[in-house]
């Protein structure tokens, strides 16, 4: 039904002395701020996930590997390390990255490339340092 205006009947009529009441505002408040959490929610959930780099630069691979220049050059040279050249900059797939933390992990490496210590007592590593004194460096004082 119509009224005279051409409004319709079934909404509540709105005039100019209408009071809004507190309790008015907290039901607006606690409505808003459901509807913006729910649209934030779907956003954020629709959003695709942020995709892994598909290439990493010499600094990348020897912060994750927590390896020197050297030792990453020498990674390159025996073919351990795949690698691709562009220009100057040298990329890395990270797949082969991840290849080589379990290469290390499966040999008793730690993330930089030291042997890790066994409670079998047999040497899995380098030859243990000598008890030489280094020139120039007092060994008692430590």
């Amino acid at each position: 039904m119509r009224t005279e205006q051409g409004r319709s009947s079934d909404r509540p009529r709105v005039t100019i002395n209408q009071l809004v009441t507190i309790s008015d505002l907290q039901d607006f408040k606690k409505e808003l701020r459901e509807e913006m959490l729910s649209a934030i929610r779907q956003i954020v959930h629709e959003q695709p996930k942020t995709p892994q780099k598909k290439w990493l630069k010499s600094w990348e691979v020897k912060k994750i590997l927590g390896i020197a220049g050297n030792t990453l050059q020498t990674l390159r040279d025996n073919g351990t390390l795949p690698h691709s050249r562009i220009g100057r900059l040298i990329y890395y797939d990270p797949a082969d990255i991840d290849q080589e933390i379990e290469r290390r992990k499966a040999h008793g490496r730690n993330r930089s490339g030291q042997f890790i210590p066994t409670n079998s007592g047999a040497r899995d590593g380098p030859v243990a340092k000598s008890d030489k004194p280094v020139k120039g460096r007092d060994r008692s004082a430590r």
